[in-house]
């Protein structure tokens, strides 16, 4: 049972470093070699700071689905549920990087999207149960 909160966890922090990676370099204006060396230095690690916090507050949020055994059968047997609000979370996320003004001179993601579809991605994947090993491989 420990090696499904490991592949929880691991998927979990991959793919929210992924996304900040992916909004940090669209939030870089000019490449040069202090925004490089930030790039490489200093924005993994405030990255990693704010998923294991993201992941704390989502773990939180979700322990009654680990404590509740009612709930916690409830949420295993239906895991659509999950990969539909998982979609959902990656559906905002991509929208908060279409710009939504008229003349763009640099996009900047839409901040509430970008929260929102955040803690909807950590929560999927951290309280995702797939019903077998290959669920893990297939929705992962």
């Amino acid at each position: 049972m420990l090696t499904i909160y490991i592949v929880q966890f691991s998927i979990t922090v991959i793919t929210l470093f992924t996304f900040y990676m992916i909004y940090s370099v669209a939030n870089i204006e000019e490449f040069d070699l202090i925004n490089e060396i930030a790039l490489i230095t200093i924005i993994p690690f405030n990255g990693l700071i704010i998923i294991l916090i993201t992941i704390f507050a989502t773990f939180l949020f979700g322990l009654p689905i680990r404590i509740n055994t009612k709930i916690n059968n409830w949420w295993k047997t239906n895991n659509i549920f999950s990969q539909t609000l998982f979609l959902c979370g990656i559906i905002i996320l991509l929208a908060s990087l279409v710009p939504h003004f008229e003349l763009v001179l640099k996009s900047i993601p839409y901040i509430p999207f970008t929260i929102i579809g955040w803690f909807i991605v950590s929560f999927c994947l951290l309280h995702y149960y797939p019903k077998t090993f290959l669920g893990i491989i297939l929705f992962y």
